[in-house]
């Protein structure tokens, strides 16, 4: 999830599963019809049916006084009513337990605080690895470029031993071809000879 969206996810009905994501900007309305930013095509959804707005680092969620009801962790919303909505929050949209929408919301300090803890734990000495010494004295610093080096090194060598791996079970898998006589070298210089 991109800073400063809201994920919308259905979790129950027949539309479980469909996810939308927005940003800030988006004025999400979410209704029945195709041309709502967030369709969910069931009979107990209203056309227009509820608007979720982002205002002043917070999101909302409005009823359009739609036929069947939204609610927010089991409250009701009250039309024309903005309900303040926060990560983790449970909306039903319409009637019965069909069509539960999770909220997933990532603000901007989120991200920023996750950043810093990054940065963070780059600046502490890291000398050792995935049980792997760095080619440094451990007396001396370390730049990110530095660890980002290493680890495309040691990317290119597991990538390395990976593909010999699957090459010799290739080979091994055209060795009993051959030995069953099902060799496909053989069909498909016969098959060229042919034309």
């Amino acid at each position: 999830m991109a800073p400063g969206t809201i994920t919308l996810t259905v979790v129950s009905g027949a539309f479980s599963g469909l996810v939308g994501v927005f940003d800030v900007k988006t004025k999400i309305t979410v209704g029945r019809y195709q041309r709502n930013k967030f369709t969910i095509k069931s009979d107990t959804v209203s056309s227009k049916h509820a608007i979720i707005t982002h205002e002043k680092g917070q999101w909302f969620i409005e009823d359009c006084d739609s036929s069947n009801g939204t609610s927010v962790n089991g409250d009701k919303v009250v039309p024309g009513t903005p309900v303040q909505l926060k990560d983790g929050d449970m909306v039903l949209i319409g009637g019965g337990s069909d069509n539960m929408v999770r909220v997933n919301i990532e603000t901007i300090e989120e991200v920023d605080l996750q950043v810093q803890k990054d940065v963070q734990k780059v600046k502490e000495p890291v000398l050792f690895t995935s049980k792997r010494r760095l080619d440094r004295d451990p007396g001396q610093n370390v730049t990110v470029k530095q660890l980002v080096e290493g680890q495309k090194r040691r990317v290119a060598e597991m990538n390395d031993v990976l593909l010999q791996g699957i090459f010799k079970d290739i080979a091994e898998d055209l060795e009993e071809l051959r030995q069953k006589g099902w060799c496909c070298f053989e069909l498909c210089a016969v098959e060229n000879s042919a034309h």
